[in-house]
């Protein structure tokens, strides 16, 4: 019954039409790996590969959910002239350069946080080829920001100063479970729902309008995947090229 659940839940999602699709189908997957964590019975036999398999699920999607979101705001705020100039910088000189940036907009900065800021210049050409990956989508977007004066970050920084904090957390959780060592990871369903909700709130600060998404989600035309679908065939062209 709940494989059939399951698949329903799923097609469901994959037949409606979003605005901002790659963003709010990981959004809308990770609250279903929620759903369903509270539907799974604790003393059933195969209760704890079921949990872990939906932890996984809903970290996955929500980490892959704040990286589009992030291609999103690089996509609509280009800064080609850094590109270039990071890319021929070694990633020390890029973390100095995006640390100045980072605290200009507001972010609060520590030790830790500061790596994520950590960018190898190859990273950066291959988010020009299409890759989608949080470390160098952060520093274009910080770097936008920077140059810009009206900027999503600069509301982020205002509202979630300690976004790099966040972001850190859920890399620590996410990136075992994509190496495949998740035997330590220690999070139940009240972390993981706190995770979905300030995530919601960091990608609603970024693209305001992804709200109709998350509240409807539905029976819209076709064409609101606009959005998405130019910048899917933007990163497909990149390829290319």
């Amino acid at each position: 019954d709940k494989i059939g659940v399951k698949n329903r839940t799923d097609n469901n999602f994959s037949n409606k039409s979003y605005k901002y699709s790659e963003i709010s189908k990981k959004l809308k997957y990770s609250q279903n790996a929620l759903d369903k964590i509270k539907d799974i019975v604790p003393d059933s036999s195969n209760y704890e590969y079921e949990f872990k398999r939906e932890i996984e699920n809903g970290i996955k999607n929500l980490y892959a959910a704040l990286e589009w979101a992030l291609r999103q705001v690089v996509a609509n705020n280009p800064v080609p002239e850094w590109e270039q100039f990071s890319s021929n910088q070694n990633f020390r000189d890029n973390e100095k350069l995006l640390y100045g940036f980072a605290k200009k907009v507001g972010f609060s900065l520590n030790e830790k946080n500061q790596k994520l800021l950590q960018v190898k210049p190859g990273a950066i050409r291959q988010i020009e080829h299409g890759k989608v990956e949080l470390q160098p989508l952060l520093a274009l977007a910080i770097a936008g920001a920077n140059s810009k004066a009206i900027h999503p970050l600069h509301n982020l920084a205002k509202n979630h100063p300690g976004f790099l904090n966040y972001a850190l957390r859920l890399k620590r959780y996410r990136d075992p479970i994509e190496h495949g060592g998740t035997e330590k990871l220690n999070i139940d369903k009240e972390i993981l729902e706190e995770l979905s909700t300030t995530t919601i709130s960091i990608i609603t600060t970024l693209i305001p309008d992804i709200v109709n998404d998350l509240d409807e989600g539905v029976g819209k035309e076709p064409d609101i995947d606009i959005h998405q679908d130019r910048l899917k065939a933007e990163i497909e062209l990149e390829k290319k090229f």
